[in-house]
């Protein structure tokens, strides 16, 4: 890997694929927002998890639409999870009520596979950082995209927010400014 091959972690559940894509489709459209960036910039690898209702949520649809025979693609399959209010979650913790541990979350699968991705990168004696993209709008990302700037890798944002916006709250400002941030749109 080099600085110009990026990795593209995707975290579906925020950032949705607007339609059925296949992954040479894919790889055209995320190198054609990359190239606006930067010319030299290429996809080299993606990952991603979600529900992906475009696909009506099958592995089996997922494997066979996003099989390259360049970029290597996971994209992963989790249901749905249930919603929480935040009264509900208020009225959980007023009441001291132990709640079970987050699984199978898109994040926290995203930010296990960035996690082992960078340490592997980061072993590899002589190994230029390659450049790292993630699609999400989902601030919980603000600690894992400041920790890969501290180990010198350029991470780029691809979200709905508007970085302009009025709108935005601190959470969602802190976010939008911990990247290079690329406001962008789905649809195509």
């Amino acid at each position: 890997m080099g600085k110009y091959d990026v990795k593209l972690y995707l975290d579906e559940d925020t950032k949705r694929l607007p339609r059925r894509l296949t992954a040479i489709h894919f790889t055209q459209w995320i190198n054609s927002m990359l190239q606006v960036l930067d010319q030299r910039l290429h996809l080299a690898s993606a990952t991603a998890y979600g529900a992906f209702p475009a696909y009506n949520g099958s592995q089996a649809i997922l494997n066979s639409a996003f099989a390259h025979n360049r970029v290597p693609f996971s994209f992963t399959y989790l249901p749905v999870r249930k919603r929480v209010c935040t009264k509900c979650k208020t009225d959980r913790v007023e009441a001291r009520v132990v709640v079970p541990p987050k699984q199978n979350l898109s994040f926290l699968e995203l930010r296990e596979d960035i996690i082992t991705d960078i340490d592997r990168e980061l072993r590899q004696a002589n190994s230029e950082l390659s450049t790292i993209v993630i699609c999400t709008s989902d601030p919980d990302f603000i600690d894992i995209i400041e920790d890969l700037k501290s180990f010198g890798y350029v991470v780029i944002l691809f979200s709905n927010f508007k970085k302009d916006s009025n709108d935005l709250t601190v959470a969602e400002d802190k976010f939008v400014n911990a990247a290079h941030f690329n406001s962008m749109d789905w649809s195509f």
